[in-house]
């Protein structure tokens, strides 16, 4: 009963967010930027991939949770935490198998509807550049699954219910940072208000990592898998971004400086 009362929670939110989100943006465009997907390039160069590959691994939200796998493999943390959370299942007891499930949905319909309601410009354009916006979406998806795929394939690591050996990376959570990179890249190209464009962004996000923590709770990974794949799917969706999409903006980027009488870290945010 508390796992449907839970669910029921979870599909509520959901509808609630798009609602909102629709209410919020009204279609309408935001001033002095390019209609939405009109920028999208297929064809970039070595440079910018070799740039945005950079600027990704720079990102927080990709070294961030590749630090946390990486802190979980030390002694018995990794399965302690693993044990724990089957044990006790705090967030989603009953059913974390489908809570997951739910939520990665959750960060797709947002990343889709972000996309479905940005201004792609006049009729005569509209349709190519939603597409182009679109294809950069899947193209980011597409990459994250065949990459979490391919990892699971050569690692071959026991789930923690001994049910199958892919349980590294967690294709779940990769999925789901992807999604919530891209639905955080689309809310740029919403009028929204400052609060309500922050409060959107740390909901996608959130969503991406109740996601990670419920596949914990189902026995289906280790921490340091769906930390992994947290720290994948930002990756690959900071990679499409900047390479498909010339001059993106970010939510959150680091900047080191190192000379010889300081260390310079400086954290630059756009809304």
């Amino acid at each position: 009963m508390r796992s449907l009362w839970r669910l029921r929670v979870c599909r509520q939110l959901w509808f609630l967010l798009l609602g909102s989100l629709a209410l919020l943006s009204g279609c309408a465009a935001v001033p002095g930027q390019a209609p939405w997907g009109s920028r999208v390039v297929f064809t970039p160069g070595w440079e910018q991939l070799e740039q945005a590959t950079v600027n990704a691994l720079k990102d927080p939200l990709t070294w961030g949770p590749a630090a946390g796998a990486l802190a979980c493999t030390v002694g018995d943390l990794d399965r302690d935490i693993s044990a724990w959370g089957q044990e006790q299942q705090p967030l989603f007891g009953g059913d974390p198998d489908t809570a997951s499930d739910l939520l990665l949905a959750a960060t797709g319909g947002l990343y889709l509807g972000s996309a479905l309601l940005a201004d792609s410009g006049r009729d005569d354009t509209r349709a190519r550049n939603k597409l182009q916006g679109l294809g950069l979406g899947l193209t980011a998806n597409l990459t994250t699954a065949g990459l979490s795929y391919g990892v699971k394939k050569t690692a071959r690591r026991s789930r923690p219910d001994a049910s199958d050996h892919e349980s590294f990376p967690s294709g779940h959570s990769s999925l789901a940072a992807t999604n919530a990179a891209l639905f955080s890249a689309n809310l740029d190209a919403l009028p929204l208000v400052p609060a309500a464009r922050t409060t959107l962004r740390g909901t996608g996000y959130a969503l991406a990592w109740g996601t990670a923590w419920a596949r914990i709770e189902a026995g289906q990974h280790y921490p340091s898998d769906v930390l992994a794949g947290l720290a994948l799917g930002h990756f690959v969706a900071r990679v499409a971004q900047d390479t498909l999409l010339p001059n993106a903006q970010h939510a959150a980027n680091f900047d080191l400086q190192l000379d010889r009488q300081r260390l310079l870290v400086t954290l630059q945010r756009s809304f």
